[in-house]
């Protein structure tokens, strides 16, 4: 592993907690991704999810980025057993870990992340509207939305940052993948949920019921 690689990471915590989708949950945990820790890991990206967490990041090594994790879980689960008045575990297991070594791994997880919400209500409900963008994610400020697909206020689907005083956990990518390499398969659609083999077929379909609908201006 070296900083040149980023990495997707997956923390999943015990059952019977509550959701962490919730808004005093997801302050702590945003809270917690903003607050400087030790070891070596940058997150880049994120999305929070009713029982798991979903990060894309930067280490420089191996061993950074086991420390990074470590700082980061003991952080945040003391914060949430703080929050949920409790004790005990708040983790499920160990932080899995998956390094992208291609611009098209990147894209893909990306889009896994950031669009992670839509790819649970496809198939459990509510049903999104093309143009949804997770609030509950580091979505806000990432700068590689297909800009068809962005609206500003007032538009009413205007992505809006849920807890604008907090900051928003996130750093500038470091390495050429995250920054520019993943670009070169295409920037990402709202309704993009990295299917293998798919992303082509969504947009085609989304850009054909797009055209269909009554057309409408953005503003300014």
């Amino acid at each position: 592993m070296t900083r040149h690689v980023p990495l997707h990471v997956t923390l999943r915590f015990v059952r019977g907690l509550p959701s962490l989708r919730e808004k005093a949950a997801f302050r702590v945990v945003r809270e917690t991704l903003a607050k400087p820790r030790r070891g070596g890991v940058r997150v880049v990206q994120y999305s929070v999810q009713s029982n798991h967490l979903h990060l894309i990041v930067e280490a420089a090594s191996t061993q950074g980025l086991t420390q990074g994790m470590q700082a980061l879980s003991i952080r945040l689960a003391k914060a949430l057993n703080r929050l949920f008045a409790r004790s005990g575990r708040v983790f499920a297991d160990r932080f899995h870990a998956r390094a992208l070594g291609t611009p098209l791994e990147v894209r893909r997880a990306l889009a896994y992340v950031l669009n992670n919400f839509r790819r649970h209500a496809d198939t459990k409900g509510p049903r999104l509207p093309l143009t949804f963008r997770d609030p509950l994610s580091s979505a806000h400020w990432f700068d590689g939305w297909d800009p068809e697909w962005v609206y500003e206020p007032p538009d009413k689907r205007a992505l809006l940052d849920p807890l604008p005083k907090v900051e928003s956990g996130v750093v500038p990518a470091r390495s050429f993948l995250l920054r520019r390499g993943w670009r070169r398969h295409g920037v990402l659609q709202p309704f993009d949920v990295a299917e293998h083999g798919t992303e082509k077929k969504a947009r085609e379909r989304a850009s054909a019921k797009k055209r269909r609908e009554p057309s409408s201006t953005k503003p300014g």
